[in-house]
């Protein structure tokens, strides 16, 4: 299981972004969803999914869990596959960090200010941007009304690839199935 982050504090101008993560086999196993403010000790979301089931990208919007990040605020969240309950230290675990702009910082600094539907178009901007969550969630969002859009999980692939996620070496070929969306 790997998070779909960079190696640094990733941004988004969105107050409920969502959170993707990898999962490289199908798995019965449970997963948590832990967000925790970076000056913080207790999460402000800890979320279980009891059936995670197919391999293949898997995000959770925040804002189905209600939460909503607040402006210049860093966090660190992490997805763990819970291995057993009794030892949680056992658990595989992966996540990063996520700092959401301000929405007249980033206008003023020439990032995408669009709040329109996501669009082809604004992947790459958003990317450039530096808007990490903005581009993967507005692939996610396309990704979702086109399942078979070989165009749009190859741009995935691509960004994923350039932030040096770590994944296996077969997710980043033409023909992979890793960037199915579940």
């Amino acid at each position: 299981m790997v998070a779909l982050v960079p190696d640094h504090v990733g941004f988004t101008m969105k107050s409920d972004p969502s959170l993707c993560w990898f999962l490289s086999q199908e798995t019965s196993l449970p997963l948590v969803l832990t967000v925790i403010e970076e000056r913080g000790i207790r999460p402000v979301l800890d979320v279980s999914f009891p059936r995670p089931g197919k391999a293949g990208v898997r995000c959770a919007n925040l804002k189905d869990h209600g939460l909503t990040l607040k402006q210049g605020e860093q966090y660190r969240w992490s997805i763990a596959l819970v291995v057993d309950h009794e030892q949680r230290s056992r658990d595989i675990v992966s996540g990063g960090m996520i700092e959401r702009m301000a929405f007249d910082e980033a206008c003023a600094l020439g990032l995408p200010c669009s709040w329109s539907a996501c669009e082809r178009e604004a992947i790459n901007r958003y990317a450039e941007a530096g808007l990490w969550y903005d581009a993967v969630s507005c692939l996610q969002e396309l990704l979702q009304h086109a399942p078979g859009d070989r165009g749009l999980a190859t741009a995935l692939t691509r960004l994923l690839e350039q932030a040096e996620v770590p994944l296996p070496e077969e997710c980043f070929r033409e023909d992979s199935p890793c960037m199915q969306l579940n």
